[in-house]
């Protein structure tokens, strides 16, 4: 080959003269030259060449590692074995086939549920949040479905505290003594009291933000004390005397 010819100049021009002529390593297809004696002088050179030495060839013993797939690996393989004692029960109809395959149906449901949990509980100790999410939502524990808002069925308040209040009938004439059980009497009887115009100013005083809603800002109503006060007042003990609430 071109290589080689190239390595023996280079080897002619400094003189230098390879000894070894026959293959050094030999194999059952290949046979190459690679072991080389380089001599400028040949005279002390008695003797050279190659002595093969046949070996017998050494097989290491192959170790065979028994891959232990987690549990679930291990049910999936039981449900066959269950749905097949399904089919053979629904070809006889025989009771003892059919609790037989019952058997084996709660057992693969338990068992799958057990390593579904094992396995949740393992991997929540070493996984961030996003990544045990996902496996939620790929047991269909989570959905990744996020509401675009409130269901239609929630959105009727009236209708949901009619269902309610109409679950349960309602007997005036019944007591309950264990409510009274509980009252003590040191302690002072809750009342609603008339409020005054200084009640008003003081719950006025104490709003302390300034947010602007659907009515006008804390401000706007301080402005407007002098006229609002005795309006307010009146409107609040009116609600309190005949128990009702304004509309608007």
């Amino acid at each position: 080959s071109a290589e080689t010819d190239q390595y023996m100049s280079t080897l002619n021009a400094f003189g230098f003269k390879q000894l070894i002529t026959e293959p050094t390593r030999i194999t059952a297809r290949t046979a190459t030259l690679i072991d080389h004696i380089l001599i400028n002088n040949s005279d002390q050179v008695i003797n050279s060449g190659t002595k093969h030495m046949h070996y017998a060839s050494v097989l290491g013993p192959r170790t065979y590692f028994l891959h232990r797939g987690s549990q679930t690996t291990l049910n999936i393989y039981m449900m066959p074995l269950r749905d097949k004692a399904l089919k053979r029960f629904n070809t006889s109809k025989r009771p003892e086939r059919w609790n037989y395959y019952k058997s084996l149906r709660n057992l693969v449901t338990l068992s799958i549920r057990n390593e579904k949990r094992l396995t949740l509980t393992i991997n929540s100790r070493k996984m961030t949040l996003n990544h045990f999410g996902k496996i939620l939502g790929k047991y269909n524990i989570i959905s990744s479905n996020k509401p675009s808002g409130i269901p239609d069925y929630l959105k009727d308040v009236n209708s949901i505290n009619n269902y309610f209040v109409s679950s349960v009938d309602v007997n005036s004439n019944v007591t309950v003594p264990r409510e009274y059980e509980n009252l003590r009497p040191d302690v002072e009887e809750f009342k609603f009291a008339p409020v005054v115009k200084n009640d008003i100013i003081g719950v006025l005083n104490k709003i302390k933000s300034n947010s602007v809603g659907i009515d006008i800002t804390n401000n706007m109503i301080r402005y407007c004390c002098p006229v609002l006060i005795p309006f307010l007042t009146h409107l609040i003990n009116f609600c309190l005397e005949n128990g009702v609430v304004p509309d608007d």
